[in-house]
């Protein structure tokens, strides 16, 4: 936090939220105090709600975020002349061009965020702490505002023509001054970080408006934000008018308002570890709850006391609006938190008019003004526990599912050793991931057997998304895609135009998949040599192993841009890690890194091709478990966030992996047994010993990067095989007991750090059969 409140980005986040408080109590009062009418107050505020609106969406738009170190200064500057308008004008057209102006400032902070993702304060920031640690810093910068706002109350005393709400001033242009600070450093980041004649910065938010009314989780989500920033706006523009209506001193909107935020601020860590273990919406529903019980004791008991108890309710629902509503509507979007940000920004503009406008219908500034945001916060409630019902990863039962649980016997203590009459691992729909293999020379809606593999299928584009649906139904949240193109024609195409197609197909599958569903990419195919191998091959038919890395990178850059959950590397090269987290990094992507870092020479792996594919000469040979370790913790290093153990049945390296994350010392003995003669590896040469150099110069970043590092599992196809064949010689019970053992076995080797298994036979299972088995 406070490496953030240091650097001039974090300083200028600070000033700007400081000028958001002081309007927010200014604006209502120096209207009021110039002698507008209500209706004239409300069609101010009205004015600002579409500007914001229309301002928060154009900032998010990726041309505007490539450009935000050039686009931050002049909008805060704007915002000061803006706020000076307000404070001299006397004409309604003047104040408003004003206060519509000053909008500029109010919603710059998508510009300031893509700006400090890029900056040394929050390079190593995950878009969760990033996100709440700004959060913090705008808290605290409003309190700051609120109180600067009372002091500047208090120099009417001494200076009869000053207008308070002119504090904002000063504050936007110090806080132009350090945007201009910060312009430079920030400028040669954002050079650097555009490679491969790619320029375009983050995943591009989602065109939402067109999709809007096909998502109907999303409308329910928008209609819940729209309804509480309605109380929330409702109560920044008349509750301090209803202070002022009631006779208390006009300074007592200033202990109230800052109240709420001293008490947001310090709820907000628990707030945001409690979004870790329950859904968003969820806790957004309580939060409602809380702010209706808020505004009902407004309403009816206006006396101080009551003032203020309904005030420090009421920080609970501040806090969760601002913190989860973009959570909730992130969770349901295909370009995930960015997107989330950028829906979240306009929609509360549009929650500001509903605010504004309704308390019209109530003469003055009475208490009856505040049972409008109760029902708001009631019905918003309702809305939020319905999308956290529709969005839940549970499925409902399904005719022929089987319980995902292993019988059990009951025998007397001293006739078994058994101490468990339930398995200590539990496996959930959400656990598994299913794969979907999706070739682009099918038709859309086609589907054709893979050879090999009995009940396996590829999909066209369209065949695809419905076989997500499906699988979604049955309460599987993430599938992994492995995209390839079997027409004659596709080697004819140039890489280029073959990295092209996949993508788009990537970006059409993402956007067209059910809300919160997450799309991992196996990128396999674009590289896949008969022999087995994966890369390019150069004039002599040999691995070009420069060109394979030039590859990755633009492959992972354009899955990125795609708006994929996650990118995977196979296994099979020593700094694939490293390049393909250049390409995410090359677009300022949010995409997540997979690895089969522990990937071995087991000869069930891609049955569906020839027997030459037995040995590719790339991977870990079988049994050689220090060497898996080693990679996986090479991996780690490069960047992996999730390790993915293939083949799943590897049980001894998923768990090996898994104390050496647990356990700090076996990490230092595995690397000070790095020479050859101690830990009977081979010497090492080129990437792999220049790699291994790098590592052991940083110990400590290994083990940062271990503990946060996520286990995954894979079945590869031969199991898939191997489980139709003992279906059919031996019957399906006994292929869906081996298959729910090998489960099982590999979340207890993964313990805490397990995260999900990927296998072909997720959604067969849930349905009660298994692949080429009929249930």
């Amino acid at each position: 936090m406070a490496l953030l409140l240091r650097s001039p980005l974090g300083a200028c986040l600070l000033l700007v939220s400081a000028m958001t408080g002081v309007i927010s109590v200014g604006y209502p009062l120096a209207l009021n105090s110039a002698g507008f009418a209500k209706a004239d107050i409300a069609l101010f505020f009205v004015i600002n709600s579409v500007i914001a609106f229309t301002l928060a969406l154009s900032s998010s738009r990726p041309a505007a975020l490539r450009h935000a170190y050039r686009l931050l200064v002049p909008a805060l500057l704007i915002g000061a002349l803006g706020v000076t308008l307000v404070c001299t004008g006397h004409s309604l057209p003047l104040v408003s061009l004003g206060g519509a102006l000053s909008m500029a400032a109010a919603v710059s902070l998508p510009l300031i965020l893509r700006q400090l993702q890029t900056s040394p304060a929050a390079a190593e920031l995950s878009d969760s702490v990033l996100a709440a640690r700004t959060r913090w810093i705008a808290v605290a910068g409003y309190i700051t505002g609120v109180a600067g706002f009372a002091g500047s109350s208090s120099l009417t005393a001494w200076w009869p023509g000053w207008i308070p709400v002119g504090a904002a001033v000063p504050l936007l242009a110090g806080a132009a001054v350090l945007a201009a600070v910060s312009k430079r450093a920030v400028t040669a980041a954002t050079l650097a970080g555009a490679t491969a004649g790619r320029t375009s910065v983050g995943r591009p938010p989602e065109d939402v408006a067109g999709r809007l009314g096909a998502r109907p989780a999303l409308l329910l989500g928008v209609a819940a934000i729209v309804l509480l920033k309605a109380a929330d706006s409702l109560r920044l523009v008349y509750l301090p008018l209803f202070v002022i209506a009631s006779g208390w001193d006009e300074r007592l909107n200033s202990l109230l308002f800052m109240a709420t935020a001293l008490v947001e601020l310090a709820i907000l860590p628990w707030l945001g570890r409690s979004g870790e273990r329950h859904p968003a919406a969820r806790l957004l529903a309580l939060a409602a709850l809380g702010g209706a019980v808020s505004f009902a004791l407004t309403a009816a008991w206006a006396s101080f006391g009551s003032l203020l108890a309904s005030q420090v309710i009421y920080a609970v629902f501040a806090a969760a609006l601002q913190s989860l509503g973009m959570v909730v509507l992130a969770g349901l979007m295909r370009g995930g938190l960015p997107a989330g940000a950028g829906l979240f920004a306009g929609v509360m503009q549009l929650g500001s008019l509903v605010g504004i406008l309704a308390p019209l219908t109530v003469s003055g500034y009475r208490p009856a003004l505040f049972w409008i945001a109760v029902v708001f916060c009631a019905v918003s409630a309702i809305v939020l526990t319905l999308l956290s019902r529709l969005t839940s990863p549970s499925a409902p039962s399904l005719p022929g599912e089987v319980p995902m649980t292993m019988s059990s016997t009951k025998l007397p203590a001293d006739a078994r050793r058994r101490l468990h009459d339930e398995p200590q691992t539990t496996l959930t729909p959400d656990l598994l991931v299913q794969p979907v293999d999706v070739d682009l020379a099918l038709s859309e809606g086609g589907r054709s057997p893979v050879e090999g593999l009995p009940g396996w299928h590829s999909h066209g584009v369209t065949a695809a998304v419905d076989r997500i649906r499906e699988g979604h139904r049955h309460g599987i949240g993430e599938f992994v895609l492995r995209i390839s193109d079997t027409s004659t024609d596709s080697r004819q195409r140039s890489l280029s135009a073959q990295l092209d197609r996949h993508a788009s197909a990537v970006s059409h599958l993402v956007r067209e998949a059910p809300p919160g569903i997450r799309c991992t990419v196996d990128p396999f195919a674009l590289a896949l040599n008969p022999d087995g191998t994966w890369g390019l091959r150069d004039d002599t038919d040999g691995l070009d192993v420069p060109a394979t890395y030039a590859l990755l990178r633009d492959t992972a850059a354009a899955v990125a841009e795609a708006g994929a959950h996650g990118i995977v590397t196979l296994g099979r090269l020593p700094l694939e890690v490293t390049h393909t987290r250049a390409g995410i990094t090359s677009v300022k992507g949010r995409t997540r890194l997979y690895s089969f870092s522990q990937n071995s020479e087991t000869s069930t792996a891609y049955v569906y091709l020839d027997e030459d594919h037995r040995d590719t000469g790339q991977k870990i040979l079988p049994g050689n478990l220090t060497e898996m370790t080693l990679w996986s913790l090479l991996d780690a290093f490069q960047g992996t966030e999730v390790s993915v153990t293939k083949p799943l049945e590897n049980f001894h390296a998923t768990l090996d992996l898994a104390r050496h994350i647990q356990h700090e010392e076996l990490v230092d003995r595995l690397l000070s047994s790095l020479d050859p003669t101690v830990s009977g590896l081979p010497p090492l040469s080129g990437d792999t010993a220049r790699l291994v150099a790098e590592l052991l110069d940083s110990p400590q970043t290994v083990m940062k990067s271990l503990e946060q590092l996520e286990l995954y599992g894979y079945t590869v196809s031969g199991t898939t095989r191997a489980l139709s064949v003992l279906a059919a010689a031996d019957g399906l019970r006994l292929a869906r007991a081996r298959l729910e053992e090998s489960w099982h076995n590999w979340l207890a080797a993964a313990g805490p750090q397990g995260g999900r298994i990927i296998d072909r036979n997720a959604i067969s299972y849930l349905q009660g059969g298994l692949l080429g088995a009929v249930p």
